[in-house]
């Protein structure tokens, strides 16, 4: 995607940079242990389907965290897309477990709760990112005054 200007494009670069570096500072699996907790403490509930409604939800999170500053050439389509899939969290993206969202701490649940803080964060850097790139974007207005001005 062409950004305004070579500052804009900087600062999405860092940006991006900076989200890479997040998804980077993390190397624990997957967090079965917490989701098996809260499976086991609310046998009750219809949890099933919770270890792969939250492994598609962090892939897509750290699908587009680990991608840095590949993300810059995303098109302004792309982009757009991208914000729509990260605009929610995984308890309004499943509002069916957002009850668990207080059963889940750094007490019962360690792993869970720590996978979810930093995907939580690499989301809110990735919508930001895809907002600034979506505001800062070059328009083809601007594209063909700056590659043909003397058309006017």
């Amino acid at each position: 995607m062409l950004l305004r200007s070579g500052e804009s494009h900087f600062e999405a670069e860092q940006h991006a940079l900076n989200i890479v570096a997040l998804y980077q500072s993390d190397c624990s699996p997957f967090p079965y242990e917490g989701c098996r907790w809260l499976r086991r403490e609310f046998a009750d509930a219809n949890l099933a389907d919770l270890i792969p409604h939250l492994d598609l939800w962090l892939g897509d999170v750290c699908g587009f965290a680990s991608r840095g500053k590949s993300l810059l050439r995303l098109t302004p389509e792309q982009v757009s897309g991208a914000r729509g899939i990260m605009s929610l969290g995984f308890f309004e993206k499943h509002p069916e477990y957002a009850w668990l969202g207080r059963h889940i701490g750094a007490r019962d649940t360690p792993d869970l709760f720590d996978s979810l803080a930093l995907a939580e964060r690499m989301r809110g850097e990735l919508v930001g990112l895809f907002d600034f790139m979506l505001l800062n974007a070059l328009s083809m207005g601007d594209a063909e005054q700056i590659v043909a001005p003397e058309r006017r």
